[in-house]
């Protein structure tokens, strides 16, 4: 899909924005149609800028200045759509740099990032937050208050010889765009890490290395071996062409496109779909997620508690409010997150429930006319849902940026022991467990999406009657913890597929499939025949030990 960018009308702040990577940005942004306010410490500026309309140039400002910071932003009137701080230094070092040196690279790249971009949050914080047109058609995003887009450095995630002062200073940069993310969930604050780039700096630094150091043979080589064209460039033709091809990553984080990446998106946080969030296994299961760094989609039908749920949980959860019945609705969530994550990497099936009717209709015995037709309402909460989440999951899991996923789904060991008060409950969790065994293979060679169910025990929740618990010994309940161990065991181990994991009391058992009961007749009644199986599904299984 062709994404067309366009800054027409918005302001954006650039530091460093007369030579090197900030009069990139600033030349990029302004071919897009917006107007640039540049800063710099030099006392001129290139004609390219000079002579451009909607450029406005503030020279002779030092970024380790609070005063110059105050004023700079202080001159430009009306919303501030983004700010990026490409003002920096480096010089080779050696082994062992001055402390004059040190304080200098550490009060450009450091003091004066935290300068310039605590200015624009007291400023942008305070904005209204807006929305853009997304990538489907006719829809709608949020994209906040503002963008923020820090100029680090290969630097900021490795160790460079001879620039130990430098390497320090982009770590630090670093370390203050990811909080700043935490602290300002309305805002998009990123950080950018370029490799290898052709500017006068680079130059330079390479420059001032005693030509004998082994180092400096072995990054100049590095930087030979970037194939032509490749090499990060500092002219407007490199420009022009990298905006052609998408590889601008300052020009993107500024964009409305980018609505959803965050400093998170450094470590590629990932997204889950987490259905009955709003209490019992599905709250806790959120609740665990959330701490591990994931976004979390919260659906419920439940939606004044699910929203509760959602509130005390923070901004890496949303609330959806679903009826897990209805394909519809299903389809309708998942493309909402697609389009607010542009990911999903996880669908946590948990929403469900036990029997709404008796299948034993006692209640009708002695009556002679015909018994009304069966709800199904476990049926479809629990397996037709399913069916829907997996089917979606499917679809965008597909378009991930590394096409996968993961997918599980919560039965009960009453799929597996029969529990004579549930009969459909357990009839229709004994479906998942087939399901994921039969299509866990296939999924994981054909999309890479592995597929596993828990199984938990009796376990305290809102969904189970306090007299039903009352008549359980304390030795039989199964923690909610245990349950969701087993959740994030499927979710930490990418090998693990197709297995049903029973959770009982403190412990994860894998239940094994059952013998072949007549042996190797037994066997070829469940292989696949490629024929049979390409005229269902419009391929072969590629399964190993299928029958041509």
């Amino acid at each position: 899909m062709s994404i067309e960018l366009s800054f027409y009308g918005r302001q954006f702040a650039v530091t460093g924005g007369c030579s090197g990577i900030g009069i990139a940005v600033a030349r990029s942004l302004l071919l897009l149609g917006a107007i640039v306010h540049v800063m710099d410490i030099t006392s001129s500026a290139p004609e390219e800028l000079t002579s451009q309309e909607c450029c406005h140039l503030h020279l002779g400002c030092n970024v380790t200045s609070r005063q110059d910071c105050k004023d700079f932003f202080k001159s430009i009137s009306g919303r501030l759509d983004g700010l990026v701080n490409c003002a920096g230094v480096s010089a080779w070092e050696g082994a062992i740099a001055s402390d004059k040196l040190y304080q200098r690279t550490m009060d450009i790249n450091v003091t004066g990032t935290w300068n310039m971009t605590t200015e624009a949050l007291r400023r942008m914080s305070t904005q209204e937050n807006i929305e853009a047109r997304g990538i489907i058609p006719e829809s709608k995003r949020d994209v906040g208050k503002g963008s923020i887009v820090n100029i680090g450095s290969g630097a900021s995630l490795r160790g460079l010889a001879g620039l130990a002062a430098y390497t320090a200073s982009k770590h630090a940069v670093l370390g203050l765009t990811r909080s700043w993310a935490r602290d300002f969930p309305d805002m998009r604050i990123n950080l950018v890490a370029p490799g290898a780039t052709d500017t006068p700096l680079a130059e330079k630094t390479l420059a001032g290395a005693p030509q004998n150091d082994s180092k400096v043979v072995v990054g100049n080589a590095q930087i030979a071996s970037i194939p032509k064209g490749r090499m990060a460039y500092k002219g407007l033709v490199g420009i022009e062409r990298d905006l052609a091809e998408g590889r601008t990553s300052q020009i993107w984080a500024l964009s409305d496109y980018a609505a959803y990446h965050d400093s998170f998106s450094i470590a590629q946080r990932k997204v889950a779909i987490v259905t009955g969030a709003a209490s019992g296994i599905g709250k806790a299961l959120a609740t665990r997620l959330i701490g591990e760094g994931w976004f979390v989609a919260c659906c419920d039908i439940q939606k004044e508690v699910g929203e509760a749920v959602v509130l005390n949980l923070g901004k890496n959860a949303i609330f959806y409010q679903l009826d897990v019945c209805e394909y519809d609705e299903q389809a309708k969530v998942f493309t909402q997150v697609w389009e607010k994550c542009g990911r999903l990497d996880a669908l946590l099936a948990n929403a469900g429930h036990s029997d709404r009717g008796s299948i034993y209709i006692f209640d009708h015995r002695g009556k002679e006319e015909l018994p009304p037709k069966p709800a199904l309402r476990s049926i479809k909460a629990c397996y037709e849902s399913f069916i829907y989440g997996v089917q979606l999951a499917i679809h965008f899991m597909r378009k991930n940026p590394t096409p996968g996923g993961q997918i599980v789904a919560t039965s009960t060991i009453a799929s597996v022991h029969p529990h004579q008060t549930f009969p459909e409950y357990c009839g229709a969790k004994a479906a998942i467990n087939q399901f994921v065994r039969t299509a866990a293979p296939i999924l994981k060679l054909k999309e890479s999406i592995t597929l596993n169910a828990v199984l938990p025990g009796i376990v305290i929740t809102g969904a189970v009657p306090q007299a039903s618990i009352d008549a359980t010994k304390a030795e039989h309940i199964t923690t909610v913890e245990t349950v969701v161990d087993a959740y994030m065991k499927c979710l930490e181990t990418p090998n693990l597929n197709g297995e049903l994991i029973e959770c009982s009391v403190k412990k994860h058992i894998f239940l094994p499939l059952p013998d072949m009961a007549n042996g190797e007749a037994t066997k070829r009644a469940c292989t696949v025949w490629e024929p049979l199986f390409e005229a269902k599904h419009y391929e072969r299984s590629d399964l190993p030990g299928a029958i041509p």
